[in-house]
This record gives C-alpha cells, structure tokens and sequence, in this order.
C-alpha cells in the first residue's frame, strides 16, 4: 500500500484513520523507523517539548507569540484539531496548506513501505517533515498522550515542559500522579533543562535524578509577583544561572500558571528577548476554544475544558465576569473523563444545563451526564441527541444580560463554532 496516491487531503486523512488496527497505540520503534529513513530525527532550530495533564497547547501559544513578536520564524505541531486538520501543524502563526500536508504524507507512505502508522504518527511525522523544509527557528511539539512513548518523543528537544500532573487517560499512564508523572518525565533528556509547572509528584523529581535533567521547577527557580499597576512580575532565573526579572506583563484570560511557565521556558532556552516582547506577545496572545469570547446581547464562551482543573479555571473565569442574567451550559463530554468532578466544578456558576449527545464511541450520553450532576439541580437540565440541537435551544431560551457556554470536549466546541461561524484564532498576524 506504500503506493497509494490521494489528490485531497481529506481522502488522505479518511484512509489514514482506517490504516492501522489501533487508534492509540503507544510506542517509539515503529514512528522512529520512519523519521530516521526521512532524516527527522535531529530538526534544524531551537526544540521544545511540551507535556502535561493541562495547558499544553496554552503554553505552548504563549511562547509562539512571543517569540514571533521577537522576530523568530516559528513551528508549531499541537492536537487535536478543533475545525482543520491544518491547525495541527502551524508556521509563523498560520496553518499549512492542504498541499504542503498532501506531500508529507505521500512521502511517508513512501518510505514506511510495510510499517502501520497510526493517524497521530502520520500526522507527528508529517509536521517535523513540513518544519524540516521550512526551517523555522523555533519549534514547539505537544506530546499528545503521556510522554514517554508519545510519538513526538522521538526527536531530542533542547528544551522540555511539563505544565502539570493530574489523573487523566489512567487507562493510559496509570492510576496515580506518581505513574503519570513518571511517564510525562519520559520527555527529559540529559543535561536539558526542563520547566515544571507547580506542585509536581516527587516522580518527576525522581526520573531528573536518573536522566541527569536540569529541573526549573516553579516555585523554586521561579515565580511571579502581583504589582501595584495591576500587571505582574516574572522573576526567574537563565540558562547560565543569572537571576532575570520582567515587569509590566500583563493579566489575560488564560491560566496564569501557564503565563509563568511559558516566560520562564524562554528564558531557560538562551534565545534572545526584550521585556517589550514579553509583555507585548503576552497581550496579544489567541488561542481557539479556551475562554474565546463570542461578544454579542447574550455572549457566547467557548471553552474545551474536559477535566477538572480546566474546569476549575473555567469556573472561576465565569465568576470573575459576571453576568447581570443568567449563564446557560452546553455540554457534551467523553465517559472516560471525569464527568461528575467537572459538572461539579462549574456546578455553582451555571443556572441552566443542555446536555447533548456526541456521535463518538467514546463519548457520554446527555442522559447520564445529566444524571452526573448534583440532584439538586437535575430539574433544570435538558438532554439532545446533537451539540448544535442543545446549542440552539441554549440561545433561544437565552434573553440579552445572559450568556451561553460551551465546553466539555473538543468535538462539542468545534460544532458550535460550526454553527456560528467562527474561525479558529492563531494570534496576531
């Protein structure tokens, strides 16, 4: 099948899906086969990275606007997709065209001859590919599931991240933060710094030891100070050890641990930066489907919180905006998340639930969702067979000094966006 040819690339991504016998299938032997043949396994430029339960791709954002904002060329490969294939592998901010992707994959099927691929290897391989012709400065890869036998984790990077630990894909990683946290640790290398986000599990710190990794860890080596001005202050430390300190950066919507995390990932990486550039690529900063705001009579919030943390971050957004109306909830989540803490989590900012159904094998059905929340509020929840059917019931029962939110999975915001016609957000241009 090495020879197949497809002119499109959604018939290349519909037989990619159905190529290998498993959709996870972890591991590095086959995938690093493949990139060792196609010269991928030592890209050109500064690498980063990035792992972690949450704020994966948030960090990773941060960092590419910033280092844009600084005058670097910029890769960056991030999944999954919330409209486009395409936004998976980004240069300078914009997503590739279907025909640089096209190309990849034809000259993946090439090389792999009779080794299976998953749909994330192809897609792994196909943007270290697309980055190795273009040759940006800078490329930042998130490890999709775990880290050590992640598919990205193939390639050395100059530089790691690991956001934070929490229980998620245990099926996957391991049933306590101490067996996810020695798997993400798999991203370490020797020799290399790697930034922690806070409150790490004592396996992280355990798995630097044997690699021989240099541990940034927040709270430690670096933090952030609220000012009087209403910004904050990172203070921090660089790669040869000095202390750094940057003012004036500015509050966003986004998880503030995330912010810290990705200055001090730069800092730590010797690449040149102004304070200007800091607080200017900080305040310019968008990303899809973390609290994206829809302005309008009844606002609309996209948010594709799955777990509990994120969750938790989202609620406290939504308190922190107040409304003068009410807050209505389309919801549409995955069994194998942990539903009920995150219903739980947003349980005292929303006043009216619609819960849908997703055509997923994995997904959850609305009526067992709703059965997931607390019994107090049962009465004031309604179940749909579709996302955009709840969504639309969502606003019709809205009414101006309201708002509706979206969130749960990734399939349950990139419907509604659909439906409104919002384009995914990359940062400034």
């Amino acid at each position: 099948m090495a020879d197949k040819h497809f002119n499109t690339l959604r018939d290349w991504l519909a037989w990619i899906e159905g190529l290998h016998p498993l959709k996870w299938d972890l591991g590095l032997q086959r995938v690093a086969a493949v990139a060792e043949q196609m010269g991928l396994l030592e890209p050109a430029g500064k690498l980063f990275l990035v792992a972690g339960t949450n704020g994966k791709g948030t960090t990773i954002a941060m960092m590419d606007q910033i280092l844009r904002t600084g005058g670097y060329s910029t890769g960056v490969s991030t999944s999954p997709h919330l409209l486009t294939f395409n936004e998976r592998i980004c240069l300078n901010g914009i997503p590739v065209t279907d025909t640089a992707i096209c190309e990849a994959f034809e000259r993946i099927n090439q090389v792999r001859k009779d080794i299976s691929l998953t749909y994330f290897e192809f897609a792994t391989l196909a943007a270290l590919y697309i980055f190795k012709g273009a040759g940006p400065d800078a490329i930042f890869l998130e490890i999709g599931l775990g880290g050590r036998l992640d598919a990205m984790n193939i390639v050395e990077p100059d530089l790691s991240v690991i956001t934070t630990i929490q229980l998620d894909h245990q099926s996957w990683l391991g049933s306590d933060l101490e067996s996810i946290g020695r798997e993400k640790a798999g991203i370490m290398r020797r020799g290399k710094p790697v930034v922690l986000g806070p409150d790490m599990p004592l396996s992280i710190a355990e798995r630097a030891a044997e690699t021989g990794a240099r541990i940034v860890a927040m709270g430690q080596d670096f933090g952030a100070d609220r000012t009087t001005a209403g910004c904050w202050e990172y203070r921090g430390t660089t790669e040869d050890g000095k202390s750094r300190a940057i003012s004036d950066l500015p509050y966003i919507h986004l998880p503030f641990d995330n912010c810290v995390i990705a200055v001090q990932a730069l800092v730590s990486s010797g690449l040149r930066l102004s304070d200007e550039d800091y607080v200017t690529g900080l305040s310019q900063v968008k990303i899809s489907g973390r609290y994206q705001e829809i302005p309008g009579p009844v606002p609309l919030v996209l948010d594709v919180a799955h777990n509990p943390h994120a969750a938790e971050h989202l609620a406290s957004n939504l308190r922190s905006d107040k409304v003068p109306g009410k807050t209505h909830a389309v919801v549409a989540m995955y069994a194998d998340k942990d539903c009920e803490s995150v219903l739980r989590h947003l349980d005292q900012v929303v006043d009216l639930w619609y819960f849908a159904d997703m055509d997923d094998d994995r997904a959850e059905s609305a009526a067992k969702l709703a059965h997931r929340l607390s019994s107090q509020r049962r009465p004031d929840t309604q179940t749909y067979g579709r996302v955009s059917s709840a969504f639309h019931m969502a606003r019709k029962n809205a009414v101006p000094g309201d708002r509706v939110v979206v969130f749960g999975s990734f399939p349950a915001v990139a419907e509604v966006m659909s439906e409104v016609g919002v384009r995914a957000e990359f940062g400034s241009r």
